[in-house]
């Protein structure tokens, strides 16, 4: 009966003008990402679905509303400190307080900071000033989120020193949606895939659809980005990397970033302040013990040395990670650890072909390279010197080839996961 009804009604629906779904649903309030578009007919007392598709809003962070304009903002004896959403402390004894809406509606607040936070602390108290909670964190994000504890009606945040301050301060209620408002989380103690970037959006550009396949799969996924590139550029990775999917933090090396094509020189002012890359990368591996490394083509994509640089120190990494008297100090902190497999954009050596266009499942249009495009338009600043339909075609982002393998050559040659276990903690 319902699906004779819904043949019936569809078939008297040729056309649907969005104008008039405009009418009855607010669209603007829609926050970006994959949505189901429910079409229902009443037949009496009884709904009939009539059709549902995928649907994909695209937009921008900033379309999650917060409750900015309902709290109160003091920043004790510096009260001019504290502009819109940014906050600078004068000194280690400045705190900035926040009264929150009587209405309880606040359930968290989210920081920006211009640099890594090094420590801070919130305490929480109620209408009658009792302390509901009092946390310090160190966690050297970009941005943190803090949770209110039920009844919270005054927010004071303190930072450790007066060297950072506060770039963007957002509180929100329990209407934000799922997902919407980064939550970043530390990258867990193993990775199953750790990819190298050199720059904040070559992860996209040139690894495709790496990252949003892995996230979507269930793998745990760490990112490191090697130049510094710029606070906004900073921001932009954020950005990028949680539409990806992605949801650990990533690193920043904040080396030094600077065009030119020799790897000699690269290396020279990577190694500026006494900074030795080739440890660092060594010791990025043993931390987090990735099944699967992911670096850059050894020619540099475009023949950027900063690439070439990251794909060679990547590739050598690989022995020096397993060897005890390379960096005992990190070898005993860590232990050693011998990565499964390295693959490299490009590399001319046993190459597999990923498919980044295939969809997650066969009833969605949303593909690990549809998300991969979404992640790039966070890229704002860099839309007019690259274009994930020039650089990422010219320089195929689908082909990357098997650098070293400890289980084993690809034979599907496919997939980055072939013959890796996710999820294994040994």
């Amino acid at each position: 009966m319902e699906q004779a009804l819904a043949m019936e009604v569809k078939a008297r629906v040729s056309t649907l003008d969005i104008h008039d779904v405009c009418k009855t649903i607010a669209f603007p309030s829609i926050t970006p990402g994959r949505k189901t578009l429910l079409f229902q007919g009443a037949s009496g007392n009884q709904l009939v679905e009539i059709d549902r598709m995928p649907l994909y809003i695209c937009g921008s962070f900033s379309a999650v509303r917060n409750i900015n304009d309902q709290c109160k903002f003091s920043a004790g004896r510096n009260q001019d400190q504290f502009s819109g959403r940014s906050w600078t402390p004068s000194s280690p004894s400045d705190s900035l307080t926040i009264t929150l809406p009587e209405s309880g509606a606040a359930t968290m607040m989210t920081i920006e900071w211009r640099f890594p936070s090094s420590s801070f602390t919130v305490i929480c108290s109620d209408a009658d000033h009792h302390v509901l909670s009092e946390e310090s964190r160190s966690t050297g994000f970009y941005a943190d989120a803090v949770a209110f504890p039920q009844k919270t009606r005054e927010v004071r945040l303190s930072v450790a020193g007066n060297d950072n301050w506060v770039r963007n301060l957002c509180v929100y209620d329990a209407n934000h949606p799922d997902n919407a408002v980064q939550c970043w989380q530390p990258m867990p103690e193993k990775l199953d895939l750790l990819v190298f970037s050199p720059h904040q959006d070559d992860e996209l550009l040139f690894f495709g659809g790496a990252i949003p396949y892995a996230c979507h799969i269930g793998a745990d996924v760490g990112v490191v980005y090697m130049t510094n590139c710029g606070r906004n550029r900073y921001g932009e990775a954020l950005d990028g990397l949680w539409t990806a999917g992605l949801r650990y933090h990533p690193i920043f090396m904040n080396w030094r970033d600077q065009w030119g094509m020799s790897i000699k020189n690269a290396m020279k002012t990577w190694h500026e302040n006494d900074v030795d890359p080739q440890l660092e990368v060594v010791r990025l591996i043993r931390k987090y013990r990735p099944e699967v490394v992911l670096g850059p083509d050894p020619e540099g994509e475009y023949g950027h040395a900063q690439h070439k640089l990251t794909s060679l120190l990547v590739s050598e990494a690989i022995p020096l990670a397993m060897d005890e008297s390379y960096d005992p100090d990190s070898a005993q902190e860590y232990g050693v650890w011998e990565v499964k497999k390295v693959y490299l954009h490009l590399y001319s050596e046993n190459r597999i072909q990923t498919d980044w266009e295939r969809p997650f499942s066969p009833d969605s249009p949303i593909s690990p390279l549809f998300l991969a495009k979404e992640a790039y338009d966070k890229h704002r600043s860099q839309q007019k010197e690259f274009s994930m339909n020039r650089e990422a075609v010219k320089y195929d982002n689908n082909i990357f080839g098997l650098y070293y393998t400890a289980v084993g050559p690809d034979e599907a040659k496919n997939d980055l996961f072939e013959h890796i276990e996710l999820g294994r903690h040994e």
